[in-house]
């Protein structure tokens, strides 16, 4: 019976497989040679060899630096160690301070929480609040209702009104000057121009 086809390696896999690599030989690599000897060693395929030594290096767990114009790669056993104990040690201290947030957001929570608990006064408490609210709500649109006649807004209203007033007239002298300009010196048809412009109704003064 013939065998199934082998499952490839998960990325986590190569990650691990080419980390043993460098900690297995505590040697230095170029790109292309980790491309030449991973596939045989490790069983990593060479297209994935340069994505799978990134991410190590972005993890630090590699080192990476410039030699002349080449890359070299390295991880020494006991760099490797200290590196991973840093990174649980700061794991850890980040851990303990979620603790302690958790446990100061718990006292809080349990002080807000201290005189809500249900209770037939409460609620009654709470009905009243709310029909003192609605009954709030409404005295407010009754006293908008009335704002339609309060002098010192009608006030405001008449004087906003004659400003337009006075420019939409400013604006009918503009035309007429107009009107006068292109008549004496262009000799233009001034029924012909009004007509043109749709001025007609533009031409009335406001009161």
């Amino acid at each position: 019976m013939a065998s199934g086809k082998r499952k490839g390696l998960s990325f986590d896999d190569k990650k691990t497989r080419l980390l043993e690599l460098f900690n297995e030989t505590c040697d230095f690599y170029t790109l292309k040679e980790l491309e030449k000897i991973a596939p045989k060693l490790k069983g990593i395929i060479t297209q994935s060899v340069k994505d799978v030594l990134q991410s190590l290096v972005d993890d630090d767990l590699v080192n990476s630096d410039k030699c002349g114009v080449q890359t070299i790669y390295w991880c020494l056993p006991s760099e490797a160690v200290a590196k991973r104990q840093r990174r649980l040690d700061a794991l850890q201290q980040q851990l303990a301070e979620k603790r302690q947030k958790l446990t100061a957001l718990q006292r809080q929570l349990v002080q807000v929480q201290a005189g809500r608990e249900d209770s037939v006064e409460r609620t009654a408490v709470l009905e009243r609040l709310a029909a003192c609210e609605a009954a709030w709500r409404e005295r407010q649109r009754t006293l908008e209702s009335y704002l339609e006649c309060d002098p010192d807004v009608l006030a405001q209203r008449e004087t906003e009104t004659k400003t337009l007033i006075e420019q939409a007239n400013r604006w009918t002298d503009n035309l007429y000057v107009i009107r006068s300009y292109v008549q004496r010196n262009l000799g233009v048809d001034l029924d012909l121009f009004d007509q043109q412009f749709e001025l007609k109704p533009a031409l009335q003064y406001l009161e």
